[in-house]
């Protein structure tokens, strides 16, 4: 991650980069489709890529869809994940307690910023 950020330079290029990739083989899959449906090119970057919150008659991700599937998984991966509570009932003491789960958020952090990167 580090290396192919550095390679791209900033963001901003990371953005820009990115609305140029484009394949070099673009495939029409509303030949399987009926008809009526339109054309789709598949590889294709969408302008609104970099938007989290997008508009509710969105098809990939609406912000509705994004708000109310992603807070339950959220809670569920800060809050209840095995790696956090496992340090704590583990402990020996309640200061090893908050320790263990300090530490184990900090790891835990760390793919935040992998994966946004």
């Amino acid at each position: 991650m580090g290396f192919a950020f550095k390679e791209i330079g900033s963001y901003e290029n990371l953005y820009v980069k990115y609305m140029q990739a484009i394949p070099e083989n673009i495939y029409n899959i509303s030949a399987n489709l009926n008809e009526t449906a339109k054309y789709v090119e598949c590889g294709m970057p969408k302008q609104n890529a970099f938007q989290i919150l997008r508009e509710l008659s969105d098809k990939d991700m609406p912000w509705l869809g994004f708000i109310v599937g992603q807070t339950p998984s959220s809670i569920w991966y800060w809050c209840s994940d095995q790696m956090m509570v496992q340090r704590a009932l583990a402990a020996r003491s309640l200061s090893h307690a908050q320790g263990g789960t300090l530490l184990a958020g900090y790891i835990k952090i760390l793919p935040l910023f992998m994966v946004t990167i």
